[in-house]
C-alpha cells in the first residue's frame, strides 16, 4: 500500500492498564485532521408503517428495524426492498423481553439464531452487524448476567458483528468488558452523557404521531445495509499486521472495531476481567503494533491513506 502523508504521535505507557491520558487524546486529534463528520439522521419504528419514500423526503437516511418473536412488527425482505428502493438503510435491532438479557448466556444464544435467521430472510449481509436491546435501566449488579447473555450472542454470530441498544451506563459497561463493537445509546437512562464508542444515538421519542423515534449515526459506519450498499466486506481493507503484544508481563491486543476506531484490550488482573478503550479513531484496516523498550507504537493507515502514529 502506498502511504501519501505521515502523522506521528508518540505513544507512551502512561500505566501498565491502558494508554496515558495526552497519548490517546494526540491519537484522536491526529485521525480527526479530516474534520469532524456531519450527523446521519434515521428513525427507528415497530408497529408502524411509514412510506419509504416519506422517509427519505423527510432527510432520514436509515431505518433501524426490528427482529423479534413477534412478526407483526419484524421487518421484511418486501419491507427491506422498498426502503433500498427509496435510498433508506437498514439497521438491524433484536428485541424480545425487554430485560431478555438478564437470562445470560444460553438466552443470548437462542435469541442470536432467531435473529441471525430472520435478519438473513429480510436479506442483511452476513457480515452486518444485528444490535441486541437491553431496553430497562439495568443496574452495575446485573452487569454480569447481561455479559454472559452477550457472551452467548458472540458465540453465534462472531464479536465483530455483536451490537447493543441500552441506556449510558449499560453501554459504556458492555464496551468496557470488551463484549461489544456496536453501540446505539438511548437518551434515556444516560444521565445526559453520551459515550463516544457508541455509533448511533437514539436522540428523540415519539415523532409523527408517537410511531417513529429519531436516531443519529455519529460515525460513517453504524451498520447499515441496503441502498448504499455499505458493507464490512466492501468498505474495509484486508487486516494487516500484528496486533498482540507484551508489557511488561501484561497481554495487551490492539484492533480495529470495524468502524474506524482503534481498540486497546487488556487483561485487568486486579477486576479479574478483559478490559477495552479506544485509543484513536479514523482509521482504515488494523493496526500494527510493537514494543520498544517501554514505550508503545501503534501504527495505522487514515482514511485518507496517510500514515498515523
Amino acid at each position: 500500500m502506498t502511504f501519501r502523508t505521515a502523522t506521528f504521535v508518540v505513544l507512551g505507557f502512561g500505566t501498565l492498564a491502558g494508554c496515558s491520558v495526552s497519548s490517546k487524546s494526540n491519537l484522536e486529534a491526529a485521525s480527526k485532521k479530516g474534520g469532524a463528520l456531519t450527523p446521519v439522521y434515521g428513525v427507528d419504528y415497530s408497529y408502524a408503517r411509514p412510506s419509504p419514500s416519506h422517509l427519505e423526503s423527510e432527510g432520514y437516511q436509515f431505518a433501524a428495524r426490528y427482529l423479534s418473536y413477534d412478526s407483526a412488527k419484524n421487518i421484511t425482505a418486501s419491507e427491506a426492498n422498498a426502503l433500498k428502493a427509496a435510498g433508506v438503510d437498514i439497521v438491524a435491532n433484536w428485541e424480545a423481553g425487554s430485560d431478555d438479557a438478564l437470562q445470560g448466556y444460553q438466552k443470548g444464544v437462542q435469541e442470536a439464531q432467531t435473529a441471525q435467521a430472520q435478519a438473513a430472510a429480510a436479506g442483511m449481509p452476513a457480515d452486518r452487524p444485528i444490535y441486541f436491546s437491553v431496553d430497562f435501566d439495568a443496574s452495575e449488579s446485573q452487569q454480569g448476567a447481561i455479559d454472559a447473555y452477550f457472551d452467548g450472542v458472540a458465540s453465534v454470530i462472531g464479536s465483530s458483528r455483536v451490537g447493543a441498544y441500552a441506556g449510558y451506563w449499560v453501554i459504556k459497561r458492555l464496551f468496557d468488558h470488551g463484549k461489544i463493537t456496536w453501540g446505539w445509546q438511548s437518551a434515556s437512562w444516560s444521565g445526559g452523557n453520551w459515550d463516544p464508542r457508541a455509533q448511533l444515538r437514539q436522540v428523540d421519542y415519539g415523532l409523527e404521531g408517537g410511531d417513529l423515534d429519531k436516531d443519529e449515526a455519529v460515525v460513517g459506519d453504524y451498520g447499515q445495509w441496503g441502498a448504499t450498499g455499505n458493507s464490512t466486506t466492501t468498505t474495509q481493507p484486508t487486516a494487516e499486521g500484528s496486533q498482540a503484544f507484551l508489557y511488561p508481563s501484561q497481554q495487551h491486543f490492539v484492533n480495529s472495531d470495524g468502524a474506524g476506531n482503534i481498540r486497546h484490550h487488556w487483561w485487568d488482573a486486579g477486576n479479574q476481567m478483559i478490559t477495552t478503550d479506544t485509543w484513536g479513531s479514523g482509521t482504515a484496516g488494523e493496526p500494527v503494533s510493537f514494543v520498544d523498550g517501554t514505550s508503545q507504537h501503534v501504527f495505522a493507515r487514515g482514511t485518507d491513506g496517510s500514515l498515523l502514529h
